[in-house]
């Protein structure tokens, strides 16, 4: 059975062994934080597909520095919070699950993921779907369909909350769910939602470390069969989580905020390993363009 969800509605260590990944036909399956066997011009190289990364493969800089890539006149910057990666362009031939294609790739001055040759989102893999598996499947597993968007060179779905439209992803080599500041913000006031704990330095993208505190809701945030009453909070990234009450602090405090002349407020939530429990697999389906999450039925 397959259930719609409108479209409103709606770091880990990664194991060092290579995995062959399925493929049958135009499907890709790919067991989720394993690194998997491909080519880069004809080189063995171990590839990371994930559902949260980029439409453009990610090199490492030390494999576009082995195999001498020629750069594109063309800069790019990845952006971390304030941090700053510059990098380059270029094409490489790339294969992965039996298909070799030409693809324009990037690298930066950081590798994306250590372990990693190269990473990738559904986006830049050939098959038209793409499906991850975490967990031993189940017969009695419903189909939960999210409309599939592309938002920032990556694939996610929609969420409305509040007034704000939170681009939801999914990130399986991560334990607990992760917000921007303003998805946070946005939350948080329709949720009940506080601030919990001491803030700490965490590790986001590209080994940099971005300060982060947990954020407990009043009420669960659904999205399809999944509800979530506490993720982290990046609390200085694409927005403030200023205005959010903390948990230990006076209920009636009055929290005063201000935004400069230009709003950079980006809303973002990617979910987490822990808030899919009870769920055994993602599939992006691109011609379709539909995203399913197999999950047993509540009760």
């Amino acid at each position: 059975m397959i259930s719609r969800i409108p479209i409103f509605a709606a770091a880990a260590l990664l194991a060092p062994a290579l995995k062959a990944a399925d493929a049958e036909g135009d499907q890709l399956v790919v067991p989720a934080r394993t690194i998997l066997p491909g080519a880069i011009n004809g080189v063995g190289s171990g590839i990371m597909v994930i559902p949260n990364g980029l439409s453009m493969p990610v090199l490492s800089p030390e494999v576009a520095e082995r195999l001498s890539l020629s750069r594109s006149i063309f800069g790019v910057q990845a952006r971390v919070g304030n941090a700053k990666l510059p990098g380059h362009t270029g094409v490489v031939r790339l294969k992965l699950g039996g298909v070799e294609q030409k693809r324009r790739v990037l690298w930066f001055t950081r590798p994306q993921r250590p372990s990693a040759a190269a990473v990738m989102g559904p986006g830049a893999v050939s098959q038209s779907v793409v499906t991850f598996t975490f967990a031993p499947s189940d017969a009695t597993a419903h189909a939960f369909e999210f409309p599939l968007v592309r938002q920032n060179n990556r694939m996610g779905t929609l969420a409305r909350v509040g007034s704000a439209s939170l681009f939801i992803m999914w990130d399986l080599g991560r334990d607990r769910s992760l917000a921007t500041a303003a998805a946070a913000s946005a939350l948080a006031a329709s949720y009940a939602g506080v601030l919990v704990g001491k803030p700490r330095q965490e590790i986001i993208e590209f080994g940099l470390e971005r300060p982060v505190q947990s954020v407990r809701l009043g009420d669960a945030f659904a999205l399809g069969p999944l509800r979530m009453r506490e993720f982290d909070a990046r609390t200085t990234d694409y927005g403030s989580t200023t205005g959010i009450q903390n948990a230990d602090g006076d209920a009636n405090e009055i929290i005063v905020t201000a935004k400069g002349r230009k709003d950079r407020s980006l809303y973002t939530f990617t979910v987490g390993a822990r808030d899919m429990q009870g769920c055994s697999r993602l599939e992006f389906d691109k011609r379709a363009a539909v995203i399913r999450l197999y999950c047993a039925r509540a009760g």
